[in-house]
């Protein structure tokens, strides 16, 4: 089994998460503010990990001729804007930091954030104000819940607004688990540049693994980080 392989189980997991969040956010009396149509995130800069990487790489790749060409030409004008735009300041970080999740790498997360959403630049995926690839879209995408109106993030901020927590970030679950099975440290590819990093890491994309104990490795990774946060918020509440 190969580490794209595991992500449609990855976004079956992320969208129950999602769901089940959204029912106990509205059981609050808070209502969640995504909606069809709405564009206001996506001029954010979105991290893919490497299995998503890999497996938007095979996605595009296999869409027909035409739809193919277009997002290769949008994917390919954007990361000529960013190249243009220059490098963003980001503070030193330990050379173990996390790039999709963790105290590690929030710094630098959030220094990227505020560069990239400076570049006021649509998502490659964006079509008429709408995903044009909404059921492969990242899990950081799924994961991206406002619960504020969509006219606080004006001015592409990514820090306006309210976001609803989850309780565990599959995007950092599957970082893990390609670190893990590949003994690198975890990344984090910025989205419009994820199909020129396909290219340049193909014998990446075709590494397997047997199914069962990278399904097994997943699952584990999901219930530390789960045990994590439910450790954090037993002691958040004990203070």
């Amino acid at each position: 089994m190969r580490l794209a392989e595991i992500v449609p189980l990855a976004w079956a997991v992320c969208d129950h998460i999602v769901h089940r969040t959204v029912q106990f956010t509205q059981a609050s009396g808070r209502v969640p503010s995504c909606h069809r149509g709405c564009d206001a995130c996506c001029r954010y800069a979105v991290p893919l990990s490497v299995p998503e990487a890999m497996r938007l790489g095979q996605d595009v790749a296999a869409l027909p001729a035409g739809q193919r060409a277009r997002i290769e030409k949008l994917f390919h004008q954007a990361v000529a804007r960013i190249v243009q735009a220059g490098p963003p300041a980001i503070p030193a970080t330990p050379a173990n930091a996390d790039p999709t999740g963790g105290a590690d790498g929030n710094k630098a997360l959030h220094a990227m954030a505020q560069w990239y959403s400076s570049l006021d630049m649509p998502c490659p995926l964006l079509l008429e104000r709408c995903c044009d690839f909404y059921s492969c879209r990242p899990t950081a995408c799924r994961e991206h819940l406002a619960i504020s109106r969509s006219a606080l993030y004006a001015g592409n901020n990514p820090a306006a607004g309210e976001l609803v927590p989850l309780p565990v970030s599959v995007t950092h679950a599957l970082g893990l688990l390609a670190a893990e099975m590949e003994g690198s440290p975890v990344e984090a590819i910025l989205m419009p540049a994820a199909l020129a990093w396909c290219r340049d890491n193909a014998a990446r994309t075709n590494a397997a693994w047997p199914g069962r104990m990278l399904l097994e490795r997943f699952a584990a990774i999901l219930r530390r980080l789960a045990d994590q946060a439910e450790q954090k918020r037993r002691d958040a509440a004990a203070a």
